[in-house]
């Protein structure tokens, strides 16, 4: 069994909330800014293992809110019902070195 510990600085913490760019499927730490940076991958497995991480994705302004299903390695995966049929889409944290 592998213990997650909570941190003094994660103490508070409700969600992380990263925004998903879909015209690139990657995510980022803020789009509002003129150069937005990527989630790195060890930011999003850190998230992700906390159970706090959410997806935020804006197309024409219509906001979706995603948790993540699964993350491997830089990849988070979410689930959507777009009428009877589910899709999942990959987005990217910026790989490890």
């Amino acid at each position: 069994m592998k213990t997650t510990f909570e941190r003094a600085n994660d103490q508070h913490v409700a969600q992380f909330i990263v925004f998903g760019n879909a015209t690139d499927s990657k995510l980022y730490y803020d789009l509002s800014v003129e150069t937005p940076v990527q989630v790195t991958e060890e930011d999003l497995q850190k998230a992700f293992a906390t159970g706090k991480l959410v997806i935020s994705v804006t197309v024409s302004d219509v906001e979706t809110i995603y948790v993540p299903v699964a993350v491997v390695g830089n990849k988070a995966k979410t689930v959507d019902l777009a009428s009877s049929t589910v899709t999942v889409t990959e987005w990217a944290a910026k790989a490890s070195a």
